[in-house]
């Protein structure tokens, strides 16, 4: 009876061991399950964060470029009212000399 007994409670005790290194195998897939989750929504963070960085460049660099059209089509403008005022003034020279 005691060999059965020490033998039964040799059983439980690898029972009770086995259940143990499952609960902890199964607490350690799901911490390195939770350590993976974390580690991807840092990264589309990441990628988030710099696709908006390349967004806000891009936009950046269309207000640069709409900003230079703009100042080039007032260069022109301008450059086109001094061209003209010059043909006035000096068709306004012409007609006087002429008058004269």
């Amino acid at each position: 009876e005691a060999a059965e007994a020490a033998r039964k409670a040799g059983e439980e005790r690898l029972a009770l061991e086995s259940v143990e290194a499952a609960k902890k195998a199964e607490e350690e897939r799901l911490a390195k399950e939770a350590a993976e989750a974390a580690e991807a929504a840092r990264k589309g963070t990441e990628e988030g964060s710099a696709l908006k960085a390349v967004e806000a460049a891009k936009n950046t660099e269309e207000q640069r470029l709409a900003k230079e059209v703009a100042e080039a089509a007032q260069a022109a403008r301008k450059a086109e009212e001094e061209h003209l005022a010059v043909e006035a003034l000096e068709a306004a020279k012409k007609a006087e000399e002429e008058r004269l």
